[in-house]
């Protein structure tokens, strides 16, 4: 089981939705229920699921998040489109 890190200073309902759901086991979100459900009725290949899903996803993630590229390669598209059109544009002529 997870350990939660939670803050210093609660406030007595989210200290009490803890406390139930630490002794019952039962969740207090909407997707923390579901997630145990999905995982109680898959006999938890759903967890295995979610966790290969994440794993496939962040190889792709970190290619959003690179910087410096910007519109460098739009640029440099419409930029070779122009170059061709004039090379056609004078061979056709």
């Amino acid at each position: 089981m997870r350990k939660s890190v939670l803050p210093k200073h609660q406030s007595p309902v989210t200290k009490t939705k803890y406390a139930i759901a630490k002794e019952t086991g039962i969740p207090t979100t909407r997707t923390g229920r579901r997630r145990k459900a999905y995982n109680a009725a898959s006999d938890g290949l759903y967890g295995k699921y979610e966790r290969e899903r994440a794993k496939y996803n962040s190889k792709y993630s970190s290619a959003s998040n690179t910087e410096g590229t910007g519109c460098a390669l739009p640029i440099a598209f419409v930029i070779i489109m122009i170059i061709l059109y004039k090379i056609i544009s004078g061979i056709l002529q």
